[in-house]
């Protein structure tokens, strides 16, 4: 978290460190301890409004870092979705008894991730569970439609291309709103993290602006 100074303009998304008030000592620790992660935060001013491929496989990771530090446990699925994925797993497990020992092992590895939540799913039930003040906060900075039944889904498609090395299905500008959603709900998450309370979490988040 980059602390600015007097110059700074309104849109530049930082947090003045008379804002943070009492929990300044809080967030200083934080960095001393790498409780929070350097290297996903921006370097300046200016560097705060890029979008490059390297900042989204960043920031996703350091999404994905913090939402198993929030929610331990994962995505609660409901017993038919969770009853579903039991069928898959097992079927799976079932075919690859008769496969060539290659081919078994690609099954079976496969077999392990039917119950795994991807990002775009982890990132809807991060808005879904996080306190609605905050929620509320972190929608607004990023200028996104509540009721957008695809969210995640366009930063989870660039993240994935990136990683895999293929072609982009969407160029950096179309993942503005969701990129801008995922560093506010980040930012968030770490702040609940110090046991700071939900109020001021969202305060927090409308000095980002």
């Amino acid at each position: 978290m980059y602390v600015p100074d007097e110059y700074d303009e309104h849109s530049t998304m930082f947090v003045r460190a008379q804002n943070v008030g009492a929990f300044f000592g809080s967030v200083v620790s934080a960095f001393a301890d790498e409780t929070f992660e350097r290297k996903t935060l921006s370097e300046s001013r200016d560097d705060a409004g890029i979008i490059t491929l390297s900042k989204i496989i960043e920031l996703t990771s350091s999404f994905e870092r913090e939402f198993r530090m929030l929610f331990p446990e994962g995505i609660e699925h409901r017993a038919s979705t969770r009853e579903k994925h039991e069928q898959v797993k097992n079927a799976m497990l079932e075919a690859a008894k008769s496969l060539p020992s290659d081919s078994r092992r690609i099954v079976l590895r496969l077999s392990e991730r039917v119950d795994e939540d991807n990002l775009e799913a982890r990132i809807r039930h991060a808005c879904k569970t996080l306190p609605e003040t905050v929620v509320n906060v972190a929608f607004e900075n990023a200028g996104i439609n509540r009721k957008n039944n695809q969210l995640g889904n366009k930063i989870t498609t660039v993240r994935n291309d990136i990683a895999h090395g293929n072609k982009l299905q969407h160029d950096l500008g179309a993942v503005r709103e969701e990129y801008k959603l995922l560093n506010n709900l980040v930012f968030a998450m770490r702040l609940m993290l110090l046991n700071i309370p939900d109020d001021d979490v969202a305060r927090l988040l409308k000095c980002m602006g």
